[in-house]
């Protein structure tokens, strides 16, 4: 992600498996953690584009939940499917190569 021009936030144990796994990862606190939060970078904007892969259940208090809500209420673009982060990244990448056209889909 870095090489592509994008800073990586994770929460701590997230940004511990990312690390282990090559991805410069930089901490932020949860959302009932003293701040800066996650919700506080979301608001502020300076956060681009989210990934959140939603746990089992419909608890509106959960921070997943609330980080997906904020980032479509700010207009903050939000992945919950890891094939489509990589899909993402693969065109993202292949863009720095050669252009890409944009397709409808329903004309397919």
């Amino acid at each position: 992600m870095k090489r592509l021009g994008y800073e990586v936030y994770a929460t701590r144990s997230t940004a511990d498996v990312l690390r282990q796994n090559g991805v410069d990862a930089i901490k932020v606190n949860k959302i009932h953690q003293e701040a800066p939060t996650v919700m506080d970078l979301l608001l502020e904007h300076k956060i681009d584009i989210v990934i959140d892969t939603p746990t089992q259940g419909r608890d509106k208090n959960r921070d997943g939940f609330l980080i997906r809500r904020t980032s479509i209420e700010t207009g903050v673009n939000c992945f919950t499917s890891l094939d489509t982060v990589d899909a993402l990244l693969t065109s993202l990448e292949s863009n720095a190569k050669e252009n890409l056209t944009l397709v409808d889909i329903a004309t397919i």
